[in-house]
Order: C-alpha cells, then structure tokens, then sequence
C-alpha cells in the first residue's frame, strides 16, 4: 500500500503548472522524507526534474501545459475511483493495451501487453519509466526507483517531469528547424510542432 497517489484539486494542478514554467516549485513545495507515508527520501520537484531553457528565449506557457494536463489525464495523478484529497492507485493510461476506438465492441476486453502504454499520472509519463535494464530502446534510460515513485505518486513531481518533457520537445523541434509562425515561446500555436513531437 505503499504506493498511492494523492489525487489534487483542479486548481492544485494549475497553481503548480504556473509555479512549474516559472521555475519557482521548489520555493512552495519540499516533501520531507516519507511524505504521505510513501517511504522516499525527501525532495523538490524541480530538482528532481529539471526546468531546462528554452531554445529561442522565453519559457514554456502554462496554458499550453495546463492542455497537455487536461487531454492526457482530466488532471488527475491518481485512478478515477479517487476524489480530490484521497489516495489511490496511480492513474496508469491504458495498461493492458486494449484498443478501444477501433469500432469493434467484440475486442474491447482482449488484453494486449505488446500495445499497453502505461503512461503515470497527470501528464502521462512514459519515457524512463520502464524498469532498468529493460528500456528495448524505448524511452530513453530508465530513472532511478524513487525518481520514478515521485513521478508516479505525486502531481507536483509529476508536473515538474511533463514540463522538462514538453520543453525538451520544444528544443527538439526547434533544432530541427521545425518552427511554427515567428517562433516565439509566449504564442500557444507556436507550441505546434512540440505538442506533436
């Protein structure tokens, strides 16, 4: 049981997207060690998960991060059994694999693990979450244990990591010349070709 979420407010997870692009979550939020009774060491988000600069100056928009939150998990990190305030399961994006949206009912329970994404929490974190040793070239190296229990069980961690991830994705495609309109981090459809990366 020592691996529940909590599951925020809606407006936990915004006030921690607008702390998060500003880098200022560590300044609000320090989890002493075995917080919530999870048994981790003690941290902050953001050192855990880095805010790396952003190619071309500015930061990442909260509004943008605030939509990568509501499409991936309706703002959620824990399972929708969970109410604000309690603990539950974390919430894993499609674990078994099961496709859904094909339009055949008759393979809606037909267990795929070949096709499971097990993306952890609000943001839906996939990359280096899968365990040491067993990447198969799929997600960059694994994170340590704990860095991956704090990006699995708490929305601040997890929102911290989702921000490096959607600004890595903005360097990337940036390099790459993929640049949408003038290019500027403060217009959320420049975000395109990162939000699709």
């Amino acid at each position: 049981m020592r691996n529940q979420a909590m599951q925020p407010k809606p407006r936990q997870v915004e006030w921690a997207v607008d702390m998060a692009v500003k880098g200022l979550l560590n300044t609000h939020i320090s989890r002493p060690a075995n917080w919530k009774n999870l048994g981790m060491p003690a941290y902050m988000s953001q050192s855990l998960f880095l805010n790396p600069a952003l190619d071309g100056g500015g930061r990442a928009m909260a509004q943008v991060m605030l939509g990568v939150t509501t499409q991936e998990s309706n703002m959620w990190q824990a399972g929708r059994e969970a109410v604000p305030g309690v603990t539950a399961s974390p919430l894993i994006g499609n674990y078994y694999g099961i496709n859904l949206y094909d339009g055949d009912p008759s393979n809606d329970w037909d267990v795929d693990f070949a096709k499971a994404d097990c993306g952890y929490g609000i943001t839906q974190i996939t990359d280096h979450m899968r365990m040491a040793g067993r990447e198969d070239g799929h997600g960059g190296a694994a994170w340590n244990y704990q860095k991956q229990r704090a990006a699995a069980l708490d929305y601040t961690a997890n929102i911290a990591a989702g921000l490096q991830t959607l600004v890595s994705k903005w360097n990337e495609t940036r390099a790459a010349g993929m640049i949408a309109n003038h290019g500027t981090s403060g217009r959320p459809e420049n975000w395109y070709f990162a939000l699709w990366a």
